[in-house]
């Protein structure tokens, strides 16, 4: 499903109630997704499918289900035109939280040879380790050099990685743009105020750019002392 599906043809899912002593299962829930965002469903072909939309009163934004956090908390950060700023703080801070970067690698223990479980769990543990340094590493090269995110989706990209490491995969161009490059932009901006909150006599200029897609960017420089 795309976002932004006819609002009219959204119909809110009725909330259920559990009991106090069952145990429900699936994934966790998020306690800012369900503040932020309302299950519902639309008709396609005769079927319910499943989808979220902002709670904010006025926005139409809506989303394919499971809902993801990043792309939430990018709408609500960089979109929403009806969100507070407590609410687009917190989701700012969110945001930074999921960010690739932020999260610390996982720590290798010494493999046991053989065919045991704890070799199995090992080589995923590694092998996601890897993976999302890889992906961390497309990101930097994708922002850095301003390389459109749909290189990634070229068959000729997934050659690439397969010859270095068939085991291995990167996001499709959509993650990246919706999910990992906010995550990491607004992982940057905590960081960046987090140090100039401490400094004194900063000097700011202003600048601008053009993007490889012919879309106009504005930047703030801040020269600390």
């Amino acid at each position: 499903m795309q976002n932004n599906v006819d609002f009219s043809k959204l119909k809110d899912k009725e909330p259920s109630i559990m009991p106090l002593d069952k145990t429900k299962g699936g994934a966790p829930s998020n306690s800012f997704l369900d503040q932020v965002t309302i299950k519902c469903y639309y008709k396609e072909n005769g079927e319910n499918k499943p989808c979220f939309h902002c709670t904010m009163t006025g926005c139409h934004e809506s989303w394919a289900s499971p809902c993801h956090l990043k792309r939430v908390c990018h709408h609500l950060k960089e979109e929403c035109k009806f969100v507070g700023s407590g609410t687009r703080a917190t989701a700012t801070l969110m945001l930074a939280g999921e960010a690739l970067s932020a999260s610390p690698s996982v720590s290798m223990k010494s493999k046991v040879s053989g065919e045991g479980s704890v070799y199995a769990v090992s080589k995923k543990a590694h092998k996601d380790v890897l993976e999302k340094e890889l992906n961390l590493k497309v990101l930097w090269l994708l922002c850095v050099a301003m390389i459109s995110p749909k290189i990634v989706d070229h068959q000729e990209w997934k050659d690439i990685i397969a010859m270095s490491n068939p085991s291995l995969m990167t996001f499709c161009s959509t993650t990246f743009s919706d999910a990992h490059i906010p995550s990491e932009a607004a992982l940057v901006l905590q960081k960046s105020l987090e140090k100039l909150r401490k400094l004194h006599n900063l000097t700011i200029t202003y600048d601008g750019n053009m993007t490889k897609g012919l879309q106009s960017i504005y930047t703030i420089h801040v020269i600390t002392p």
